[in-house]
C-alpha cells in the first residue's frame, strides 16, 4: 500500500507492507539519519530536538509543501509501481506528485489500473476501469466479487 494519507489509519488496520509517501503524525523522524520513533515514546527535552543517533535535528515525520519526501521511502513506491501488475487507486485526486505519477507509470509498465473514487479526477484517463461512488461501500463488493472468482479458479 501506498499512501499520502498522514493518519495512521492502514497502519491501525493492519496494513504491513506500507509506504507513507507524506509520513505519519504519530512518528518523529531525524533529518539526519532518517531515523523513526513513535511520537508517543520519545520525550522531547532540548528545542530543536537532537537525534541521540547522529546529532541531526527531529522533526515531525510528516512531509510538508516544499519539503522533500524521504529518499528511502520515494525509492520503495517507485520499486513496487515497477513490480505490480494491479493498481488500485481509491480516495484521490490524482493532483499531487510525485504520487499522481505513480499509476501512469505503473500503466506505462502494462500494469491495470482501477480507480475507484466519487468522480472522476485527473487520473480517470489513465484507468482501465473507474468505478464512482463511496469507497467504503465499493471497495467491500470489489473485495467480496474478487474472492468469488478466486474461489471459481480454485
Amino acid at each position: 500500500v501506498i499512501t499520502q494519507n498522514v493518519d495512521d489509519l492502514h497502519g491501525q488496520a493492519g496494513s504491513r507492507a506500507l509506504l507513507e509517501i507524506h509520513g505519519n503524525r504519530n512518528y518523529l523522524r531525524c533529518v539526519g539519519c532518517g531515523g523513526r520513533w513513535p511520537r508517543a515514546d520519545y520525550v522531547i527535552g532540548d528545542v530543536p530536538p537532537i537525534c541521540r543517533a547522529c546529532g541531526g535535528v527531529i522533526k515531525l515525520d510528516t512531509v510538508m509543501f516544499g519539503e522533500p519526501i524521504p529518499r528511502a521511502t520515494l525509492d520503495a513506491c517507485f520499486a513496487e509501481v515497477r513490480r505490480c501488475d494491479t493498481v488500485l487507486l481509491v480516495g484521490t485526486s490524482g493532483t499531487v506528485n510525485p504520487a499522481a505519477q505513480f499509476p501512469l507509470l505503473a500503466r506505462e509498465l502494462g500494469a491495470r489500473v482501477i480507480e475507484v473514487n466519487p468522480g472522476p479526477t485527473q487520473l480517470t484517463h489513465a484507468a482501465n476501469v473507474a468505478i464512482n461512488g463511496p469507497a467504503g461501500e465499493l471497495l467491500p463488493k470489489i473485495v467480496e466479487s474478487v474472492r468469488r472468482r478466486l474461489q471459481r479458479i480454485e
